[in-house]
């Protein structure tokens, strides 16, 4: 996404961070239908018989790496625009709602309280990543490039090659053992 970011700009970085969030959610998905439909079975069939009441709660958790998974590539792009700081502070900001979530629902409905509060802990962060990347776009665009930004840009393209540098060769080049 930085390589990407430095070479093509906003349109090339938003390309790599889709194909991620994309990528994420179809796994996700993949698996979170499975426990949609399957959860009761599967949980009677792996853990005995005796948890397929908890069939709700991992359907909710299902739903969560779901919703939380819409938000990966927006943290990407926090990433590669060196923007960290607030993803930080989000993080933070989550696991503080997610104690309180989980310390209030789960006292009242037990596991599927507590599923239930990281289903609202992810639609949370997955709405604020998404503000946090939109206001870094707007950032971005509306700002005339100042000499920090330029120095910035100068910085991300020399990273970006250092770790492609560092990186192994494709496959696709000839190797050297002959």
């Amino acid at each position: 996404a930085t390589r990407q970011l430095a070479d093509r700009g906003w349109s090339g970085m938003l390309k790599v961070t889709r194909l991620v969030s994309g990528a994420g959610v179809a796994a996700a998905m993949a698996w979170g239908f499975v426990i949609l439909f399957a959860a009761p079975t599967l949980l009677r069939l792996i853990y005995g018989a005796q948890f397929a009441s908890y069939a709700p709660s991992a359907r909710l958790f299902a739903l969560s790496i779901i919703v939380y998974a819409c938000g990966v590539g927006p943290m990407i792009t926090l990433t590669a625009t060196r923007r960290v700081r607030p993803l930080f502070i989000m993080q933070l900001a989550r696991l503080v709602l997610a104690i309180a979530a989980v310390s209030l629902l789960a006292e009242t409905y037990g596991a599927t309280g507590a599923a239930a509060a990281d289903l609202l802990t992810s639609v949370a962060t997955t709405i604020a990543i998404l503000i946090l990347q939109s206001r870094v776009r707007r950032s971005l665009d509306e700002a005339p490039a100042s000499p920090t930004q330029t120095s910035l840009k100068g910085r991300m393209v020399k990273n970006a090659k250092f770790l492609l540098a560092l990186s192994p060769p494709s496959s696709s080049q000839p190797s050297s053992n002959g």
